[in-house]
């Protein structure tokens, strides 16, 4: 018998949706996982300049990535049930296998302009891999969204089993990123097998033709941050040496903990903070801040007492250029999480050009910094502290922003549904 008022559906479909956001924050950690085994893998096979090289490329197929996941990877996450979520899905594959030559254009020309030919092989790995790892994305969104995140968690740990094997190995750097492109395509195909997704060009050509307001400013304020970042790489090159990119790199790489949690915000968070009444939204983002703001102070305490042979195990000599940029970085990364619990709160309310403004700011402060930094002299430090500035001026304007914004609905807004087009700001 069943205690009153108690409905047991109820506590098994909460207890289900409970395992599978379980299962979903386990996805996104296997994802963060292989990527920063990736770039430790490089790290280690090639030379302080080679990395730097490999940095350029990465940093662009990441900015795409990016693009891909606020366009795209959001309407997969806010269809209406868990078929039209893989319908959506099939239509979004279909778009990017229209739009891979572009992709893999755009990844491969500003790295060869800017490293003269340099590298050239890991370039054109990583130009080729961009669009393959955007579509095993994709599938990650869609099987999340589908109700099967099992699918995308299996997939992601081959793909870390394949890294991990040429972490072990540790080949030259031609062999490291061929392998992890390999890993991408195994868990793209797995991914896909899995979920039936066969990517239907007709409704990708018709996707390409269709944009959501909210989604867009996303889109542009994320993407304007991320070229923001490769910028930043850039001009270290050119001010200080390819050594400084790969440092400035390498030091973020390592607050993969952080960034993966950063990642899962809008796949995990986002819906319940949408669906909380408007008066328990902004207690809950100011929650979120702390929460990931005392895990990044954590871990950046970690790495400032790692041992050099752990540090050196995970970056090679790239490990000694990035150490002394640590506090600087970490100090970044505790802003960049509290600025984006804001941001999580304005998607929620979808306020879509709000949100464009802000991305857009943020991407011109960032530039600002990196160009005072490379007129103040050659030292990646500057750069490093230029970028924890940055983020540090981002993150008080986006609560500054929110709180407004807040204030200015005062528990009258009704939030729209999913897909909606009202919008703040």
């Amino acid at each position: 018998m069943t205690q009153s008022g108690a409905d047991p559906v109820v506590a098994v479909e909460s207890a289900s949706g409970r395992g599978r956001s379980v299962v979903a924050l386990l996805d996104q950690v296997l994802s963060g996982l292989s990527n920063f085994l990736t770039l430790a893998v490089v790290a280690r096979s090639t030379t302080t300049d080679g990395f730097g090289h490999f940095s350029l490329a990465y940093a662009l197929l990441i900015a795409l990535l990016t693009l891909v996941r606020a366009l795209w990877g959001t309407r997969i996450s806010l269809a209406g049930s868990a078929a039209g979520a893989l319908t959506t899905a099939r239509g979004l594959l279909g778009a990017l296998a229209i739009a891979a030559p572009v992709i893999g254009v755009l990844v491969l020309l500003p790295t060869l302009l800017l490293t003269g030919g340099d590298g050239v092989g890991m370039v054109v790995i990583i130009a080729v891999a961009a669009p393959l790892v955007c579509a095993q994305d994709l599938c990650r969104f869609a099987a999340i969204s589908g109700g099967r995140p099992g699918v995308a968690a299996a997939a992601d740990l081959f793909w870390v089993v394949v890294v991990v094997g040429a972490y072990v190995v540790d080949p030259g750097p031609l062999a490291a990123v061929s392998v992890w492109l390999f890993g991408a395509v195994g868990g793209l195909l797995m991914a896909a097998s899995a979920l039936r997704l066969v990517p239907s060009f007709r409704d990708g050509a018709r996707a390409l033709r269709q944009w959501e307001r909210t989604g867009v400013g996303i889109a542009v304020g994320n993407m304007s941050l991320q070229l923001g970042s490769y910028v930043v790489l850039g001009l270290a090159t050119v001010a200080v040496s390819f050594t400084a990119s790969g440092a400035l790199r390498g030091a973020s790489s390592v607050m993969a903990p952080v960034n993966t949690v950063l990642g899962f915000l809008t796949i995990g968070l986002l819906p319940v903070l949408h669906r909380r009444p408007p008066e328990g939204q902004q207690r809950f983002a100011a929650g979120v801040a702390a929460a990931t703001a005392l895990l990044a102070a954590a871990w950046t305490a970690v790495l400032l007492v790692l041992p050099t042979d752990i540090g050196r195990l995970l970056l090679g000599d790239t490990w000694e250029t990035a150490r002394p940029l640590l506090p600087w970085t970490g100090a970044e990364y505790l802003c960049l999480v509290i600025g984006a619990a804001a941001l999580l709160g304005l998607q929620a309310r979808q306020a879509g050009r709000l949100l464009l403004r802000l991305g857009l700011g943020m991407a011109g402060l960032l530039v600002a910094a990196a160009v005072l930094a490379a007129a103040l002299g050659s030292s990646t430090v500057v750069f490093a502290i230029a970028q924890a500035a940055a983020a540090l001026i981002g993150a008080s304007v986006a609560w500054v922003a929110y709180r407004r914004v807040a204030a200015r609905s005062s528990g009258t807004e009704r939030i729209p549904a999913p897909g909606g087009r009202a919008e703040l700001g």
